[in-house]
């Protein structure tokens, strides 16, 4: 059973992925195979001098993503991985970055 499951991800198997075929109508194709390895939540991406958690940063360019699905199971993720290894969760780093993914996403998707 998954520890967190939405329409196009789920994490499970101490594995966070994408349901393949899956499809809302914000994404502008199914979902391809993709996997993240929870350990990886806590990498950081620099933009302009400002630190995001990379991943909503890096996911938010992809059309085949709904960004909302995705940050539903980033953030559970994160919390698990914080949970399993003692990692600290940087809250407005990660509201920063979802704000961030949410209007790259739209930038992309309307430019597309």
């Amino acid at each position: 059973m998954p520890e967190f499951d939405n329409v196009q991800w789920s994490l499970e198997n101490e594995m966070l992925g994408a349901k393949v075929g899956s499809k809302t109508p914000q994404m502008l194709g199914a979902s391809p195979p993709y996997k993240i390895k929870p350990t990886r939540v806590f990498d950081e991406v620099d933009r302009a001098g400002v630190q995001y958690y990379e991943w909503p940063v890096h996911m938010a360019q992809k059309t085949w993503v709904d960004i909302e699905q995705f940050i539903e199971v980033f953030e559970a993720a994160i919390r698990s991985e914080a949970e399993r290894s003692g990692k600290s969760i940087d809250r407005t780093m990660l509201q920063r970055s979802f704000q961030y993914a949410r209007v790259e996403n739209a930038r992309v998707r309307a430019s597309s």
